[in-house]
């Protein structure tokens, strides 16, 4: 058909022209005139060949393609058009995590640090032997009384005893079992040694000077404070996650007030209680909300003085008010006469991030409700027509699993 009415305008301009121009400039025109409706005859002619074929042929019949409802009558027919995201389940408003008891307290005991072999030093004109004996501190901070003891069966010259080289004794031994030596613990480091020396002849040459040494030995008092720090750990779900509003830790101390020191207390390695408790009552303590991770979480107790036994220890989470999530929409005098007098409905679609898991929800559209069962990315929903109104209305989505939501439309279709 518009290939018809082209012609016929090509016609009529030709008609046109001929009569109504004669002269040579005329001429002249009409056919500049003919070249330029050619060009575009042409590139309409192209531009239809490039066309899909059904929408090539609806041009050629003289129809134009059906668009939306919206734009024929220039109306919008989205209702609403949202990205939610994450919703969560809430099925208690609170939490109580209960961890085990345990007790903190510090050990000392007596340890026998190094044990040496026999052995002997001497001092002549052409014998000369010195002995070192080396020993490690794995907690210098917390070893203490450390001493040295031995027997010598052989005692000649003035003895000479050096820690990491500071003299500690320097004298003949008038006894075969040696006095216990205290080692400094001003001198000592991680790793230290002992040096034995004794005295030169002089000038009897024929003369020696020596020590034997036997059941040596460096003994000393280690504390061991493991047992003054222990560790629980809680699981913590993305939903109480997310919905935290107050939480707290609650224990029981079982202590003697005179002798305890600080009580450190770590959640996930920050600290939510540094003070000396009340002992045998029911301490507490406030945890800011964003410590939590989702799924394991930390608990550390810690101190540095005395002992405690410590029970009924409950980490405790309130929860925020479960509303769901609402959207409120307007829908308008045209659009209603579209949803209450037509063909026409709204219709609710829900996309969801896609997992093997069935999602529940409960659907509440201005106090009417559907419910949503699926396993898959799309549910959709025909809304009544009475659960409709011109102005103000309302969706409620309050669901009944973990779910995420890429989007919510209600369109009129």
């Amino acid at each position: 058909m518009i290939i018809t009415q082209l012609q016929h305008f090509l016609a009529t301009q030709n008609s046109k022209i001929r009569t109504s121009h004669r002269s040579k400039k005329a001429q002249a025109d009409t056919t500049n005139a003919a070249t330029l409706v050619a060009i575009i005859a042409a590139l309409i002619i192209i531009y239809l060949l490039f066309l899909p074929p059904d929408i090539r042929q609806e041009i050629l019949d003289g129809n134009s393609t059906n668009t939306t409802d919206s734009s024929s009558s220039g109306h919008n027919n989205t209702l609403l058009n949202e990205r939610p995201g994450h919703l969560s389940y809430l099925p208690v408003n609170e939490y109580t995590h209960d961890l085990p008891a345990f007790s903190l307290y510090k050990i000392t005991n007596s340890e026998t640090i190094k044990t040496q072999n026999p052995f002997m030093i001497r001092n002549a004109w052409f014998d000369k032997s010195f002995k070192r004996v080396t020993f490690k501190i794995n907690d210098v901070e917390n070893t203490d009384n450390l001493l040295l003891s031995f027997r010598s069966t052989t005692r000649k010259g003035k003895l000479t005893i050096k820690l990491n080289d500071a003299i500690i004794y320097e004298d003949h031994m008038p006894d075969e079992n040696s006095p216990a030596l205290s080692l400094s613990k001003d001198l000592m480091q991680e790793n230290n040694y002992l040096d034995f020396e004794v005295n030169g002849v002089g000038l009897a040459f024929w003369a020696t000077n020596e020590y034997n040494f036997q059941d040596m030995k460096i003994v000393g008092d280690v504390t061991d404070l493991s047992r003054q720090e222990s560790m629980v750990k809680f699981v913590v779900s993305t939903s109480e996650k997310y919905n935290v509003d107050k939480a707290t830790i609650k224990f029981n101390p079982d202590c003697q007030e005179k002798n305890s020191g600080i009580l450190d207390i770590y959640i996930n390695a920050v600290t939510v209680y540094s003070a000396v408790p009340d002992c045998k009552v029911l301490n507490s303590a406030v945890i800011p909300t964003g410590l939590f991770e989702t799924g394991e979480n930390t608990a550390s107790f810690k101190t540095n003085k005395g002992s405690y036994v410590i029970d009924n220890i409950k980490i405790v989470t309130k929860l925020k008010d479960a509303t769901g999530m609402v959207y409120y929409f307007d829908i308008d005098s045209e659009q209603n006469k579209l949803i209450q007098n037509s063909s026409k409905s709204a219709v609710l679609e829900i996309k969801l991030v896609k997992t093997d898991e069935i999602k529940e929800a409960n659907i509440i559209v201005n106090g009417h409700t559907t419910s949503m069962r699926t396993d898959q990315d799309l549910w959709t929903k025909t809304l009544q027509k009475y659960w409709l109104m011109e102005g103000s209305n309302y969706i409620k989505i309050d669901p009944k699993t973990e779910m995420d939501l890429a989007g919510v439309r209600i369109d009129i279709k």
